[in-house]
């Protein structure tokens, strides 16, 4: 599928939303800083925004509702970007604690 398909399909931000995860944690990192941890970077529309493991899930709950701040920043989504982001910050609270777990 074409760039021009792909956008009219999923919207034009869908296919710059990911995460890179904080491979550099430690297990007293983590005890002390709980959900305020630095869980990695969210990345959308070529902005890259540090974000802790609650502001993953903050990130998530707002964007259920209707409304994606990150940062300050108001982005505007179709309801399948939506679900990707959604979908993103699920996965990437996943990826942080399995890399922890595995010492990744």
């Amino acid at each position: 599928m074409n760039h021009e398909k792909m956008t009219k399909k999923y919207g034009p931000l869908f296919s710059t939303i990911d995460f890179e995860c904080n491979s550099q944690v430690t297990k007293q990192t983590l005890q002390a800083k709980g959900e305020n941890t630095y869980a990695g970077q969210f990345c959308i529309a070529g902005n890259k925004f540090n974000v802790s493991l609650r502001e993953l899930s903050d990130i998530a709950e707002a964007t259920l509702q209707g409304k994606c701040v990150i940062a300050g920043q108001k982005f505007d989504l179709t309801p399948v970007e939506q679900d990707r982001i959604v979908e993103t910050c699920t996965l990437a609270r996943q990826v942080f604690f399995q890399r922890y777990r595995f010492g990744m």
